[in-house]
């Protein structure tokens, strides 16, 4: 289904099924949702201080995989804490809970277990800094050392984000461009 706007056309989601929701104009968009097994996958506790994965015992490493890679976080209303490396335009804040409630949502960074940087920064859920601030309590009550860890702005994600979703706005009106060429050559 596509919605149009002052004159202007943009994809809104139109299909969810098998925890997946699409945007119509390009299938890089499709979100995964995760289910309640999936979830387990991604869930981490904190142990003495140390981010900790909930299975395999395993301390949280955000620097594995893709070189620059931005590792998300939410914190469920119930104080389940996920977190999983962000895949643009296919796993996002929203994939953890499947959009549902939370207390905390942002980025981090953790180098084994230890938590070294964070930011309050979830285009979906957009946290307050209060928001962020709980999260810190809870950490400080499970003994992570919150005076080693930058607190980032969330303000910068921001720019940064704005600057992605131009890109991508661009980049569709383009595929919009080269079909309609291609059609009238048809």
């Amino acid at each position: 289904m596509l919605q149009e706007t002052n004159g202007k056309t943009s994809s809104i989601l139109f299909s969810v099924s098998n925890g997946i929701a699409c945007t119509l104009f390009m299938i890089e968009q499709c979100i995964k949702y995760l289910g309640t097994q999936e979830r387990k996958h991604y869930e981490y506790v904190v142990v003495e201080g140390k981010i900790v994965h909930q299975q395999t015992g395993n301390f949280l490493n955000t620097n594995k995989g893709l070189p620059g890679a931005k590792w998300i976080f939410v914190m469920s209303t119930w104080k389940r804490l996920y977190a999983g490396e962000k895949k643009r335009g296919g796993f996002h804040h929203s994939s953890f809970l499947v959009g549902g409630a939370t207390l905390a949502a942002g980025r981090l960074v953790v180098n084994n277990g230890t938590l070294k940087s964070i930011s309050a920064y979830s285009g979906h859920y957009r946290p307050t800094d209060e928001r962020l601030d709980s999260f810190l309590s809870f950490l400080k009550d499970n003994r992570v050392k919150l005076d080693e860890v930058e607190n980032q702005a969330a303000e910068a994600e921001l720019e940064t984000e704005k600057a992605y979703k131009q890109i991508d706005k661009l980049k569709r009106k383009h595929e919009r461009d080269i079909s309609a060429t291609l059609e009238r050559r048809v």
